[in-house]
């Protein structure tokens, strides 16, 4: 039986150390819930390590199962049915690190209100952040899998990915793949966006001094097809494709060069469907993702303009094309 990683090293030095403070702050109460959530997470964790490991070998019957089957039967299915070729352990797996994104959710509560805790506070973001992003990625690597565009060998490439990625949860598999994600949307995070011609080429540039070598590469090597161009306006602009259209639209009869947050809000009759802020909670990182996904599928599906995939499926094809 393989286990599953409940929790790296960082975190349990950081468990330990919110757990001191706590115990000098006589806060025992709070300590009792976190040991007794830790001890339910651990034993989720322990109870999904039980199902046979992805990697095994198994006959049923008259039919023989290993990884290589998975594989190919993963990078065959069109979408609608991969969940029913998805291993028990790996459906079981997500909702484990969900649980466990909300883990440390209630901690950041707990220490909340303490000033004395901040750095403490920003460790527990970064491990939040972590979470997320990993369970971006397994997102971007299913969308590779349903993507008929996608080559067979990239399909492949994602498919081993994402099996490793079942089997242990953390940092297996996804090693190369969520932290470029985590550093597109760090460097995001450091953008002041000008809402004028939408264009997005100072918005790139600002990105650019922010990307570490990985992602900087995709920006240099990548074709800018029209659908990436697209893609990189809804990510940079925090507005849909077809927001972006309509504001364009607007200013032209306007006879307007940009536009501030609130003229965009009131033009779009209220909040426009995302336009995150700086220091965003890392749920809006996930939430901003799914809705663009979303967007891309139907816009596919109804054969319309605009983006058909993520600015992430883009990098992460890049990525698994380099690797």
């Amino acid at each position: 039986m393989k286990q599953i990683i409940i929790f790296k090293d960082n975190e349990l030095a950081l468990l330990d150390v919110i757990s001191e403070y706590l115990g000098k702050e006589d806060r025992q109460s709070d300590i009792n819930l976190i040991n007794s959530k830790r001890t339910a997470l651990e034993g989720v964790a322990r109870s999904i390590s039980i199902y046979p490991s992805i990697n095994d070998s198994v006959s049923l019957g008259g039919s023989f199962r290993n990884i290589n089957t998975l594989v190919r039967r993963l990078c065959d299915e069109n979408g609608r049915d991969l969940i029913f070729n998805m291993p028990t352990k790996a459906i079981l797996g997500k909702s484990y690190l969900v649980a466990k994104l909300n883990y440390f959710y209630m901690i950041s509560y707990i220490i909340s209100d303490s000033i004395a805790l901040l750095d403490l506070r920003r460790k527990v973001y970064d491990i939040l952040k972590n979470i997320v992003f990993t369970l971006m990625a397994e997102e971007v690597f299913v969308e590779i899998l349903i993507d008929k565009q996608v080559s067979v060998d990239l399909k492949e490439k994602a498919a081993i990915r994402l099996t490793k990625l079942w089997e242990f949860r953390l940092d297996h598999g996804v090693s190369n793949f969520a932290p470029s994600l985590e550093n597109i949307w760090g460097a995001r995070g450091a953008l002041s966006p000008v809402y004028g011609t939408f264009l997005g080429a100072s918005e790139l540039m600002q990105l650019s001094t922010n990307l570490n070598p990985k992602v900087s590469d995709f920006f240099e090597k990548v074709d800018f097809s029209e659908d990436l161009h697209s893609a990189l306006e809804e990510f940079l602009f925090g507005l849909t494709f077809e927001e972006l259209l309509f504001l364009r639209k607007s200013m032209n009869e306007m006879g307007r060069n940009s536009l501030s947050d609130g003229e965009i809000r009131e033009l779009l009759s209220g909040k426009p469907t995302y336009m995150l802020k700086k220091n965003v909670d890392p749920r809006d990182f996930y939430s901003f993702f799914i809705t663009r996904n979303n967007n891309s599928k139907f816009r596919l599906q109804a054969e319309t303009s605009g983006p058909k995939k993520t600015l992430e499926e883009h990098l992460m094809l890049h990525l698994l094309a380099e690797d």
